[in-house]
């Protein structure tokens, strides 16, 4: 019985108790030390938590390291996890989303994406881009253009709510809940009114790290399920946080880190065993902007929800873009949604069958765009994908 005995605790109290109970509790015994969510470990010269850890790491008989992404925006290697010759970390047991979605223990992620035409001013030139065309330090700052002001993230933030309102409507009232996640904790205030006066009747939870114990109390609200229908937030509810009914996500973050999307839009992609419907019934969905490490990524989410599609690639993920002082967002036009389908963007000629009804039958402009798609497939011929919902 002693031996099966264990218990769990957090890095920072691992830290500050270091060489005292944490590590006499291994001393006598032998030891599986689980470290969860080992990628916020970094070790910068012995210092913040890794030392404390490590005392542990010394004593234990076995090391379990887990991640849902082994790596890190800085490129800083992990610690106790080992590399090989490239510099990649060496997984020992890998868990891919196919496996995952061959288990149903997740479903299909699909993203939706607002494209848009930008204008900035930086190092005393006017510059305009399409988001979608913008590469490089162009696409960083016509991304954050189009973050920035209210015309883009207001179309961006209507349509994934209006798709979510929508989802309810049509499953006869079904449980469900929708994530916004935003840059700043100012934008995430102003995001929250934004979305009370938009739908006046829905509880919304705010959580900000500035916000304090009512941040805490308001992902606690949301984790219930009676309780609030929407949460806005910023950094607080991307990793760990249990929603399983939460089914949309409105994604008007800067940040394109892969391990760092990956773990965001996970909050959606949970199979949901409580809810009375089937896995194929069931769906997860992110409204984000249309630049290219979105497009990458989608390309990406293809293949890793492709069945046949077994080897999940290194990706390295991007970083934040610098601020400077002399950038200046001028104009951000939303223009049109590029439709993502289950499996990642709908062909060529369903997109261009879409937009071939939306020209010829105006009533169909205000529509959900998975609902489009469904209806472009029916008159190609083309099946729509299993997990879909028409």
């Amino acid at each position: 019985l002693f031996a099966n005995a264990g218990y769990v605790t957090t890095y920072q109290a691992v830290a500050t108790g270091a060489g005292s109970h944490h590590v006499k509790a291994t001393r006598a015994l032998k030891t599986l030390l689980v470290l969860d969510e080992v990628h916020h470990l970094v070790d910068e010269e012995g210092r913040g938590w890794v030392p404390g850890v490590r005392a542990l790491v010394d004593r234990a008989t076995h090391v379990l390291a887990m991640s849902g992404g082994l790596g890190r925006d800085d490129e800083k290697p992990i610690p106790f996890i080992p590399y090989d010759d490239e510099r990649s970390p060496v997984k020992h047991i890998v868990y891919t989303r196919a496996d995952a979605l061959d288990e149903r223990a997740i479903v299909p992620l699909r993203i939706d994406m607002l494209d848009g035409d930008t204008e900035y001013f930086h190092k005393g030139r006017q510059h305009e881009v399409t988001l979608s065309e913008a590469s490089g330090k162009q696409e960083r700052a016509a991304r954050r253009t189009a973050l920035e002001l209210d015309d883009f993230r207001n179309r961006l933030l209507t349509e994934g709510l209006s798709a979510w309102w929508d989802y309810r409507e049509n499953h006869g009232g079904y449980r469900s809940q929708a994530i916004v996640i935003c840059a700043t904790q100012a934008d995430a205030r102003n995001c929250a009114s934004r979305v009370q006066e938009l739908y006046p009747h829905v509880d919304i939870a705010l959580a900000i790290s500035e916000e304090g114990s009512r941040a805490v109390n308001a992902l606690k609200r949301f984790r219930t399920r009676s309780g609030a229908d929407i949460l806005v937030t910023c950094q607080m509810a991307y990793e760990g946080l249990d929603a399983k009914w939460a089914t949309h996500m409105v994604f008007l973050s800067n940040i394109r880190s892969v391990p760092w999307m990956d773990q965001a839009f996970a909050r959606v992609t949970r199979f949901n065993g409580e809810s009375g419907r089937d896995w194929s019934q069931q769906g997860a969905y992110v409204f984000a902007p249309c630049d290219a490490s979105i497009q990458a990524y989608v390309a990406q989410l293809s293949m890793e929800q492709d069945d046949r599609y077994r080897e999940q690639l290194e990706r390295i993920g991007g970083k934040p873009f610098a601020r400077r002082s002399d950038f200046a967002a001028l104009r951000a036009d939303p223009t049109q949604t590029v439709i993502g389908g289950e499996y990642g963007i709908a062909p060529p000629d369903v997109q261009d069958q879409m937009r071939k009804l939306k020209a010829e039958h105006p009533a169909l402009q205000s529509i959900p765009a998975h609902a489009l798609e469904s209806l472009a497939r029916s008159f190609l011929g083309r099946p729509v994908v299993d997990g879909a919902t028409p």
